[in-house]
């Protein structure tokens, strides 16, 4: 449709560039650019005789279409100007009705026209997907967020009509026309950028997909170019209402244990589709939920415990496993469980259903043992170096085949973790080298390490409760730094007064020893114990004077430089290192203190 403002800020030269069409459309009338309509009347919709609906539906409550056919809104609003869309030719079908190729009887425009089934369900399921689409029309204005951009919705005899851009064929078909052989890393790395960008919007606005797959993915104009589509069953990130989403190769581990789940799931089914898009076919082609959970084993391992436990299918393909019994084979896999003695973690606690086992718990006889494809190895690096050697085989100067896969596998280990709390965001995933380009020396850590080596949750992946308490726990730490180091200088200052000869006037300190522990104590605490504390209290109370010492801007006083002396086991020390090498050392470091804290310009 034609853009008026951005038509404003253009010069008029420009519109008559931009905007070919319309221009057009002022100098002559549309009659003169009637466009022809081949086989009008050819019926598009299977089964084809009327027996519901005054005889305009079919026995699946699908309307009944023909070329030349007129769609508008139906009854008509009153005072207002409707547009009708004139049927081109079927572009789907499917359970939820028809998707038809239309044209814009008043802009001459080709649009696509998705007609539901006229039954309850339905048509409040395609409610609710218009109000997403609007949302996501509200927040994507310029329409550069890589989602489908909707036109408008209304209801035509009964059935509820969405009117979108049209765009072109999906990835899956894509793919098909290449014989399944995959895209180049550079192509695929487009690809998955534009989708990420479109689930960094769909998470900004709080909303999960749910069905991200290469059917849901159109090609806008030619690749790399993609939009998403299909937002039926996209729900709120706060409030999921429904257990049973995605499809089977792209389910995320957390739905197959039926544990909570936010907009990470999304982010699995990307890290299926970018190894799909790779190799040519999916990398978890499981039959069943249970093979589907068998192949996700047997290449990343075992699910987390705590989401196997407290998953609501935990009786439908786990058991309990307290003596940790390793395993043998999994649906007829050579498969080792990984062990490890004390707290639970992944693996422990509980075993996958051995097929014979989930034949009996299922009642399902028929159940048969995953299939090994061949293209499908042990391991997520090994399936993709031995397709990368395949490529080699067939062509010697394969770029395909010679091209780095570092920055891609890493890529893929951050979106393939089966812990949802250590999965990439959309935004993370954006910043990646495979998909930013650029130098890459290592692998891209998975998680968040500190400066130790120690991993640190990322705040993406922590709720509300937990990033409050990650708050509290970092204010009792530095609160307890604090008291540590007002307690240092007050045993220096002890010591100091024991060199000088003097009696301490507190007889409430302790020892050295008791002063010591009590510094241990506060040093190896877990911080738990100032979770408590007043946090508007004074910081003044809790707290040494820092600028007693590190102000360096002030002139030394007095005060100052009776803190700094050296302690007396230091001062020992120093001094029988002196008896032992002959070097010289200074009692009391005042000049030290003294050079340094002169201004440059007075030196």
């Amino acid at each position: 449709m034609f853009n008026w403002q951005l038509a404003a800020d253009v010069s008029t030269t420009s519109k008559a560039t931009l905007f070919l069409v319309e221009l057009y459309q002022k100098c002559q009338p549309f009659k003169s650019y009637k466009r022809k309509i081949k086989n009008a009347g050819l019926v598009l919709t299977q089964p084809s005789e009327g027996v519901s609906n005054d005889g305009y539906d079919n026995i699946n409550d699908d309307f009944i279409l023909h070329v030349g056919d007129i769609i508008m809104p139906y009854p008509a609003p009153r005072n207002t100007i409707c547009i009708g869309y004139q049927v081109e030719t079927l572009l789907g079908q499917g359970s939820f009705g028809q998707v038809v190729r239309c044209i814009n009887l008043q802009t001459r425009m080709l649009v696509a026209v998705k007609v539901v089934k006229n039954q309850a369900a339905f048509t409040q399921q395609a409610q609710y997907e218009s109000r997403i689409l609007r949302i996501l029309r509200d927040n994507d204005e310029l329409g550069i967020r890589h989602v489908i951009h909707f036109i408008e919705d209304f209801s035509f005899r009964g059935h509820v009509c969405f009117v979108t851009e049209l765009l072109g064929e999906d990835l899956y078909s894509v793919m098909k026309t290449g014989h399944f052989r995959g895209f180049t890393l550079p192509m695929i790395s487009a690809v998955l950028q534009q989708i990420l960008d479109a689930c960094a919007l769909s998470s900004d606005l709080q909303l999960v997909h749910c069905d991200l797959k290469p059917e849901n993915i159109l090609v806008d104009q030619q690749l790399p170019n993609i939009k998403v589509i299909d937002f039926g069953s996209a729900v709120g990130e706060r409030h999921p209402v429904y257990t049973y989403i995605q499809s089977r190769y792209y389910r995320a581990p957390e739905i197959l244990a039926g544990w909570r789940y936010n907009s990470r799931i999304d982010m699995w089914s990307v890290g299926c589709i970018a190894a799909e898009l790779f190799l040519g076919y999916p990398l978890f082609p499981g039959g069943s939920e249970y093979d589907q959970i068998c192949r996700i084993f047997n290449m990343l391992g075992p699910f987390p415990a705590q989401m196997v436990k407290e998953g609501t299918n935990f009786s439908k393909f786990f058991v309990l496993d307290e003596n940790e019994v390793e395993i043998e084979y999994v649906a007829g896999v050579e498969y080792r469980l990984r062990r490890k003695i004390g707290q639970l973690t992944q693996g422990d606690g509980y075993r996958l259903m051995t097929l014979d086992e989930f034949k009996v718990h299922s009642q399902q006889p028929d159940v048969q043992p995953t299939k090994q494809y061949s293209y499908i190895y042990g391991s997520l690096q090994d399936t993709i170096q031995a397709y990368s050697n395949k490529l080699l085989r067939e062509n010697e100067f394969s770029m395909r085949g010679k091209a780095d896969k570092r920055p891609f596998l890493s890529f893929l280990n951050q979106l393939l973790q089966i812990d949802p709390r250590k999965r990439a965001s959309a935004k993370r995933a954006l910043n990646h080298p495979f998909i930013v380009g650029g130098g890459f020396d290592k692998p891209l850590l998975i998680y968040k390490l500190d400066e130790n080596g120690n991993q640190v949750e990322d705040d993406d992946n922590m709720n509300d409760e937990e990033k409050q308490r990650k708050k509290k726990l970092k204010l009792s730490q530095k609160r307890r730094k604090k008291r540590l180091k007002k307690m240092q200088l007050k045993l220096q200052q002890k010591q100091l007064n024991v060199q000088n000869g003097e009696q301490d006037d507190d007889s409430n300190v302790s020892s050295d020893g008791e002063e010591y522990d009590e510094q241990k104590q506060l040093l190896y605490s877990d911080g738990e114990d100032g979770e408590n504390e007043n946090e508007n209290e004074n910081d003044d109370n809790n707290s040494f004077d820092e600028d007693l010492v590190d102000n360096v801007d002030d002139e030394p006083n007095e005060e100052k430089l009776k803190l700094l002396r050296w302690p007396v086991a230091t001062l020992n020390a120093m001094k029988k290192y002196s008896l032992i090498t002959g070097a010289k050392f200074q009692e009391n470091p005042v000049k030290i203190f003294t050079d340094r804290h002169i201004p440059k310009h007075k030196q």
